[in-house]
């Protein structure tokens, strides 16, 4: 079974609006929209890829891709329209005209035909980003066309803008038809297997074929293997993302080799702690082991005080009172004022934060902070400081 037909719901209407553009001639614009990785790409993919299947609609339409972020102007756009449709000799006859003209000219060369010509698809990634060209004049004569042209014609918008209608200058709102489909990261945890599945899946044409074979076999008995099933289900509690599922399973696939030709349950669960890591925790591997030292004095303070205010006088007295417990040579001392400029640098880092927002008239030393680090995330440093002292490891991992 395809896993792509687990977004049949979500590709349905927008497979029959382009069968209709490609077999009858229609003339349709509709609008994707959704949070980034709630698969607008996969539904424009997975329908192309249907169209392409249908004896009746392969080879009967011509496919044109925009980006927002790529085509940061109209007539960038023009060019790689006319470089899609393979036009590009008829641009030379519009050079002498206005960029309104040209677009006209070139959309007219193309839309001349019939409603047995090839269809002409135009996608368009980050729709909302189109808007802000001048005038908006690329939307406004592709609208146009969808109007009045005589070749079958559809625009298909893929946008995380809810509001990307009211962004259309108001003469180009009638002529679009307003038709959207919304998208949410609501996936079922069997759709997110299922999806999985096809992310990791080799095509048919593979040149190899016993390979093909044996990797689909073990493809299937990795996806009920418990650890990846335990790391799958981890991810899409937290988050269904489908970019983030992609990241997940690049990094196990990037691990294949001559002498690992298949897929490692153990890879797995090293991506997911790869996607998942705590930002702060990473950070936190990245400051002096003074500055670490006092993290974890405030970390045993909060804990053994039952109070979440502290001060600097109080976190130096812990970590005095720590270093005189231990060797001299394992762990330096250092002194109050280059004990207060680390402190202060937490505080630019904002993993102590001033309570009174820094506005408070009290000296430095006793104004009132609190710890933004939970204690799982001091930890979870600490254990992957590098070359961090024994006895300052023991200190923060200490559970009494």
């Amino acid at each position: 079974m395809d896993a792509r037909i687990t977004l049949t719901r979500r590709d349905r209407e927008l497979c029959t609006l382009l069968e209709q553009t490609v077999l009858n001639g229609e003339r349709h614009s509709l609008l994707l929209v959704g949070p980034r990785g709630s698969g607008k790409s996969w539904v424009v993919e997975d329908t192309f890829r249907k169209l392409s299947l249908n004896p009746k609609c392969k080879g009967n339409f011509i496919k044109v891709y925009l980006n927002g972020l790529i085509h940061t102007d109209d007539r960038l756009a023009l060019l790689d329209i006319a470089h899609q449709l393979q036009v590009e000799a008829n641009m030379d006859e519009s050079l002498h005209l206005s960029y309104a003209s040209a677009l006209n000219y070139l959309l007219t060369t193309v839309c001349s035909g019939s409603q047995a010509s090839k269809s002409v698809i135009f996608i368009l990634d980050s729709f909302d980003l189109f808007t802000h060209h001048k005038n908006q004049m690329l939307l406004c004569n592709l609208f146009d066309f969808t109007r009045s042209a005589n070749t079958p014609i559809a625009i298909i918008g893929l946008t995380r803008r809810l509001d990307v209608s009211e962004m259309l200058e108001k003469r180009l709102r009638s002529r679009y038809s307003h038709r959207q489909i919304l998208l949410l990261c609501d996936y079922s945890f069997e759709e997110y297997m299922d999806i999985s599945r096809s992310l990791l899946s080799l095509p048919d044409s593979f040149t190899d074929k016993a390979y093909l074979k044996e990797w689909r076999r073990h493809l299937e008995e990795l996806l009920k293997n418990p650890k990846v099933v335990a790391v799958l289900k981890k991810q899409h509690a937290i988050s269904p993302n489908l970019h983030i599922l992609k990241s997940l399973l690049m990094l196990p696939v990037c691990k294949l080799g001559i002498s690992g030709p298949f897929l490692d349950p153990v890879h797995f669960l090293f991506a997911y702690s790869m996607v998942n890591q705590d930002s702060m925790s990473v950070m936190l591997r990245g400051v002096s082991i003074l500055e670490l030292c006092l993290v974890v004095a405030m970390k045993n303070l909060v804990k053994h005080t039952g109070t979440e205010t502290l001060n600097f006088e109080m976190v130096y007295d812990e970590y005095r009172r720590f270093t005189n417990q231990v060797s001299s040579h394992a762990v330096e001392f250092f002194s109050k004022p280059v004990a207060m400029k680390a402190f202060e640098h937490l505080i630019s880092l904002e993993f102590v934060y001033p309570e009174d927002g820094g506005s408070s008239y009290t000296q430095r030393e006793y104004q009132p902070v609190v710890l933004l680090l939970m204690e799982g995330q001091i930890e979870q440093a600490v254990l992957s400081y590098p070359n961090c002292p024994t006895d300052v490891v023991q200190w923060a991992t200490n559970k009494n």
